[in-house]
Parts: C-alpha cells; structure tokens; sequence
C-alpha cells in the first residue's frame, strides 16, 4: 500500500511539473481549472498562478499507481511463465504464420516427391468421382456418420486400375473393409491403396511403374457397387487423395 502512495504522488508531481507556467499553486475546482472547462471522468484540474498573476490550470488525465503496478507484475508473472516452459521470443509467431509455414513446407515436399516420381501423378481408374474423403452418412443403411478414408472411383466392372506413380508392391490380398487390395509404397513414407479390386494383376514385393496395371476394378469387401477405393496416405496416415487426382493425368 505504501509502495502504491508513492508511485501516486510521483506520478502528481510529473503531472505538476508538466503544467507550463505553474510555479506558484492556487486553488481552482477539483474539475474545472476555469470558468467555462470542466474535465472529463479520468481527468483532474491542476491549477498554478501564470506570469500574470492569474489562477489558471488545464485538465490532465490521472494514471493509477495501483493498476500500473498490477500491470507490470502480471507482464513479470506472464515472461517467468514463459521462461519456465521454454517459451521463446521466434514462439510468438501468430497462428497464421504457423499454417503459412506449415503449408509452404508441405508444398516443398511434395514438389520434391513429385520430381523423383513418388508421389502419385496419374488417374489409377477412368471413372466418376463418388463418395470422398472424410465424414460421410453409412452408405448402406442412411443411419449415422461414419469416416471415409479415401476417395471412391465409380467404374466399370474390369476396368484397369493403374499405380499412381511408381513404386514397390507393399501388401496384395484380402483386407477387411477394402476387399482384395493392393498397397504401392512410393518412398518418402508416401503410400497408395487400391481398394474393392475384382482381381490383383501383381505380385508382393514386385517394382511397378507410374501407369502400370494393378488390377481390375470390382466390388469385393464393403463396396456398394463397381468402383475402386483409392487412398493416399504420408506416414500411414490418411490425407485427402482429392488434390493429387485433380493434379494427375488419365495417362
């Protein structure tokens, strides 16, 4: 408390000192340095004597040595805080700053995929996009939500499913969901799936070229009808397969 009146009084005694021709006080209205000026909520008179014997003044506003101090202890709690967790000055970069970042660094790496040829690059099925990426209603009954982690291709029964780029051949066979499948692995943790398939033309372990045939287009697993489930996924984890087919060509 005692810390708080002093920083008030100091804080009078700049606002005194700042009053031009004020070297002698003189009594004026706690608001009202002059007949037709009234000060306004947050502001005092300071009054003095000017050079020609008149008491007069000028309203000035009124800073609380109690709130700056409460300001200044917040700001230390607030960069001892800071400090503590690790928190760094280059940490402060805003949100949108991040995502920019974040974006530009993704970009980078798929450019570079794309200039070894890892990442997929080609249509693996002629056909009309249907069910896409993402929260989805259940196909089958129209009851609830459910994940979609691809993006269905409806095609026609035996229409060739190509690999997106090239690769190797990471898993063939039977899997719940997908039906018989294919998975290319294309490097840079970068992988493909080829879902739903009526008939797996290659072998595990076999190197296959961007446009080489995978397999034929069918229904097998939960499909709802002829089409190929095409996922793409970066550390086996799903990403949208959307961008890469609206980037790709059909040969």
């Amino acid at each position: 408390m005692k810390s708080s009146v002093t920083s008030l009084l100091m804080v009078f005694c700049v606002l005194f000192s700042s009053v031009p021709n004020m070297g002698q006080s003189c009594t004026c209205a706690p608001r009202q340095p002059s007949g037709n000026t009234t000060c306004e909520r947050g502001q005092i008179a300071v009054c003095g004597v000017d050079g020609d014997g008149v008491c007069a003044g000028r309203c000035v506003g009124v800073i609380s040595a109690a709130t700056s101090e409460r300001e200044l202890r917040g700001e230390e709690t607030s960069r001892k805080l800071a400090e503590k967790s690790g928190v760094t000055p280059d940490d402060t970069v805003s949100l949108d700053d991040k995502v920019i970042q974040l974006e530009g660094k993704v970009n980078t790496y798929e450019n570079a995929l794309r200039d070894r040829g890892f990442a997929p690059t080609a249509w693996p099925v002629v056909g009309k996009l249907g069910s896409g990426f993402g929260g989805r209603r259940n196909p089958f009954d129209d009851t609830g939500f459910e994940f979609h982690s691809g993006q269905d291709i409806e095609a026609a029964w035996g229409a060739p499913v190509v690999s997106g780029a090239a690769g190797k051949v990471s898993f063939v066979g039977w899997q719940n969901g997908y039906g018989q499948l294919v998975v290319v692995d294309h490097g840079g943790s970068l992988t493909t799936r080829y879902g739903h398939l009526s008939h797996i033309d290659v072998e595990l372990d076999q190197t296959v070229s961007r446009g080489q045939l995978l397999g034929k287009v069918g229904s097998t697993g939960r499909s709802t009808g002829p089409q190929l489930h095409y996922e793409v996924r970066i550390n086996d984890r799903v990403v949208n397969p959307l961008p890469y087919l609206l980037t790709s060509s059909t040969n």
